[in-house]
Parts: structure tokens; sequence; C-alpha cells
């Protein structure tokens, strides 16, 4: 498996932790509710064996994961198809917001269930 975790360090820049539960991250966020948003745009049944390609959203004092964004038309091994997001924003409303490469667009995600 090809992962790249999440390493954590306080302020003095001695290493804390590690977090591998957010797959591949090629993004990162926070907001000021205490959450932490990662983009994966590389895992899949090739690249990442047992992740999915998304957006994954989790509590930053624990990084415990809470909430998956599933990009299920993305595949990286296709030219022509979406390659899901590369980067993750989120405003103070709390609207997510992923950056994707193909095809070059910013990406809205809106919650349709609560």
């Amino acid at each position: 498996m090809r992962w790249a975790p999440i390493l954590i360090f306080d302020q003095e820049g001695e290493f804390i932790d590690q977090w591998a539960q957010f797959g591949r991250p090629s993004g990162i966020a926070f907001d000021d509710q205490g959450r932490i948003y990662v983009s994966d745009s590389e895992s899949d049944d090739f690249q990442n064996p047992g992740f999915e390609m998304g957006i994954r959203v989790g509590e930053i004092e624990t990084g415990w994961v809470t909430t998956f964004i599933l990009y299920p038309w993305g595949d990286p091994r296709d030219p022509g198809g979406g390659t899901g997001a590369e980067f993750v924003a989120v405003d103070r409303e709390g609207n997510i917001y992923g950056g994707e490469p193909r095809p070059r667009r910013i990406q809205k995600y809106v919650r349709v269930r609560p």
C-alpha cells in the first residue's frame, strides 16, 4: 500500500503522532470549529488499496474521521476522467470546496443528507 500519513508536531517541532486514516493526502484545511479537511486524489483500487478517492473530514483533537465525501467518478489512470480534489478549502459558513486539476475546476460540495 502506498500511503503518506499526516505527521503531527508540537510548537517546538517535537513529533507527537502520525495519522494514516486520511488516505494519501493531497490537500489539508482547517476550520474554526475544530475540524480538519483532507483531500485524497490518489487513493483507488490500484494506487492505494483499501481507501477511496474523496475528502475526509475529521476532528483536529483526535484525528477521528467523521465524514467522507466520495468522489466516485474519478480514476487517476484515465487520462480523460476526473482526478478528484487536489486541494480542499472551507469557508466560514462550512461550505467545502475542492480544486480538481482535471477537468480544471473548483467544485463546491453541498450536503444532501443531515
